[in-house]
């Protein structure tokens, strides 16, 4: 007997060695002519496979796994719903499509197959042209989804390599410096972000660098990667803050796409006391002593954008007692639920309240007043922030 069929262009797989082959499908049906016309339907297109009962149908499938599972409804031992059933329970399997075929033309039979997560149902006797569309129409959509699932998966392990690439760019450890303590706030508006501090210990001098990149995601987390090296590579000449930033905006200009940085740069002289520092465009530093704040503004434009940057130096000495907060400006603008930002004003207020803590419990306690203000909502860009106290001793 021949069953004629019309033609279709049917997409081929490749096997685990590259080798091109048709999509796979498992015929699950007791009846022999049955299976005859199913084979002959489909076999110019599709791999066909054939068993001739619900346990020999689940145990090929799950040797198999075929593109597509064609089972019939009224089986002796394991029916149709009972395997259907099965299959959906095997992770293997979970996303395989199923068509049931029944003799069964009541309505309750056709919604419980569904109910059950078969992905279509078709009445014998079947139509050759229709069960031959609908099964191309299962494959190519099982094909696309074990394509999209490979592409998430490809995307995660990305993530993961950017995870520990954003994790690099932090500090291993925060250098144990006598008459100095810190506190540090990271937290990424994604997975991975654009921020990051420095905090490096060397001939006798404290350099603190902090650092935030346009955007966000990988993107951004790449261009602060190249940010820290670039600054780890200056500094071995020079941790002088004004040509710091000036050698870094030489650097990366023109290299970062449509980016571009904003970063605090300082260093301490912890001899002679004495702070120098400089902005490339970044929120003002604060300074706290004798229970005020003030904030450290200071001319400087934004690195990696303008043909003529131009970046500025001051310098101050340190006092007993004295704090240094710096921080990226994810937090002023963090908003509550009317759109108000957090501000400078309300983080000047809750930086002179917590004096009397120490810098990590400072950190730890604004964030937590971060959440509150946003109601705990997603924050819009990183929080990263570093506070450092000079005891004088």
């Amino acid at each position: 007997m021949t069953v004629k069929t019309t033609e279709s262009s049917i997409r081929y797989e490749s096997d685990d060695r590259g080798k091109l082959r048709l999509p796979l499908v498992l015929v699950i049906e007791d009846d022999p002519v049955t299976r005859f016309l199913l084979k002959e339907v489909l076999g110019k297109d599709y791999d066909v496979r054939e068993a001739v009962d619900g346990d020999e149908g689940l145990a090929m499938a799950l040797q198999l796994l075929p593109d597509l599972i064609l089972s019939d409804v009224q089986m002796p031992g394991m029916d149709g719903f009972h395997l259907l059933k099965q299959i959906r329970s095997q992770p293997k399997l979970t996303n395989t499509p199923l068509l049931l075929l029944s003799a069964l033309t009541d309505t309750s039979s056709r919604v419980m197959a569904l109910q059950q997560q078969a992905d279509d149902f078709l009445v014998k006797p079947f139509n050759p042209v229709e069960i031959l569309a609908r099964v191309k129409n299962l494959v190519e959509k099982h094909r696309l989804h074990r394509a999209l699932k490979q592409r998430l998966d490809e995307l995660e392990n990305d993530m993961q390599l950017a995870r520990r690439l954003q994790q690099s760019l932090l500090p291993a450890e925060i250098p144990n410096i006598p008459g100095f303590s810190f506190g540090t706030l990271y937290r990424p508006m994604d997975a991975i972000g654009g921020d990051f501090y420095e905090i490096i210990f060397q001939n006798d001098k404290l350099f603190l660098f902090l650092c935030d990149v346009s955007g966000h995601g990988i993107a951004a987390a790449f261009i602060a990667g190249m940010v820290k090296v670039t600054i780890l590579n200056i500094i071995r000449d020079t941790m002088d803050p004004q040509e710091v930033l000036t050698r870094l905006d030489s650097s990366i200009r023109g290299n970062i796409g449509g980016h571009f940085v904003s970063a605090f740069c300082a260093t301490i002289d912890i001899a002679e006391r004495r702070m120098v520092y400089s902005s490339a465009g970044h929120p003002p530093a604060v300074l706290l002593r004798d229970q005020k704040s003030q904030a450290l503004r200071i001319a400087g434009t934004l690195a990696g954008v303008f043909p003529n940057p131009v970046f500025v130096q001051e310098s101050l000495d340190l006092l007993p007692g004295d704090r240094l907060f710096i921080y990226t400006d994810g937090i002023i603008e963090a908003e509550n639920l009317e759109g108000q930002n957090y501000g400078e004003e309300r983080l000047l207020t809750f930086l002179k309240e917590s004096s009397q803590a120490a810098p990590g419990t400072v950190l730890y306690e604004l964030y937590s007043s971060l959440q509150d203000y946003a109601v705990h909502r997603r924050f819009r860009d990183d929080i990263t922030a570093v506070m450092l106290e000079f005891s004088g001793n």
